[in-house]
């Protein structure tokens, strides 16, 4: 909420000066225009004052041609003596219809119910529809928790995971915008359209299936590299890795045995026909040799 003071110095800088409002609202910093709108409908300075001249064709002819030329929009703001978003308008409606688009247009009197002082608003009628609709979001969380996501009432939505919560900003979408259901929930728009994109459908489907029947085919020996090799499609590795891995495909893997004393000798051994009795009476009537 905004003092009697500050609401004061907008409007009598208003009423004060050339200044159309989104210029007041840029110089001051507060508050919004609309806001702006209903402080001026309520004083009486803002019935009595003139209305604002309207500019003339030649000048927004001049600051058409003086943007053609390559000047900024900011720059020919400044030598005008007019906003940016004034000149931003004008260079739109050329742009739509031509130099003869920027005609202005006749301003057409106030509706009687319109006028100030007729409905008088209150500062607090924005707040309070405001609040009313956090209200509303909020029953309308909670009612969606039991029905979607099956949790007990009260249920704390912090401990939601990104996937519920992707479920209840679809439910509740059509009543709410996104902006503020991710906010309230407290998602990243880029986890709830990574989410979103996963509950449309498998789009490697086809690709699913052909791998389970190939990886079944080789007996559980082929890994990702041979059975992308297999399918014979432009598809990445990558993607058919992840399918084995969701899939749970784990190829068999050959480990080499090694060699353990325990389980015996591979052939017979030889008779022992020496008896460690190595003496000989002549060369060459013992040959011997050791294996280690």
């Amino acid at each position: 909420m905004f003092s009697q003071e500050e609401r004061g110095r907008a409007v009598g800088l208003y009423c004060s000066t050339s200044m159309t409002t989104q210029q007041v609202v840029e110089y001051l910093g507060y508050p919004t225009r609309q806001c702006l709108e209903r402080w001026l409908h309520q004083d009486p300075r803002y019935m009595e004052r003139i209305p604002k001249p309207i500019i003339p064709l030649s000048m927004r002819v001049r600051a058409v041609r003086l943007c053609l030329t390559g000047l900024q929009q900011q720059a020919v703001a400044a030598q005008l003596g007019v906003s940016a978003g004034v000149v931003n308008h004008w260079m739109a409606l050329y742009r739509e219809g031509g130099m003869a688009a920027l005609q202005p247009q006749r301003r057409s009197p106030m509706p009687e119910e319109e006028k100030p002082g007729v409905h008088p608003v209150s500062d607090d009628v924005g707040e309070l529809h405001r609040r009313i609709r956090e209200l509303e979001l909020e029953h309308a969380l909670m009612r969606q928790v039991v029905e979607v996501v099956k949790k007990a009432p009260g249920a704390s939505l912090g401990r939601l995971s990104n996937r519920e919560k992707t479920r209840l900003i679809d439910r509740l979408r059509p009543m709410f915008s996104l902006h503020c259901l991710a906010r309230r929930l407290t998602i990243p728009l880029s986890s709830y359209h990574y989410h979103h994109a996963r509950r449309d459908g498998d789009k490697y489907s086809d690709i699913r299936v052909r791998v389970r029947a190939l990886f079944k085919e080789s007996s559980s020996r082929y890994g990702y590299r041979r059975l992308h090799h297999a399918l014979g499609l432009r598809v990445s590795e990558k993607v058919v890795r992840q399918i084995m891995r969701e899939e749970g495909l784990v190829a068999r893997i050959p480990h080499r045995r090694r060699y353990s004393s325990y389980q015996g000798e591979s052939t017979p051994a030889p008779d022992n026909l020496i008896h460690r009795d190595f003496s000989a009476k002549e060369p060459n009537m013992k040959w011997l040799t050791d294996i280690t």
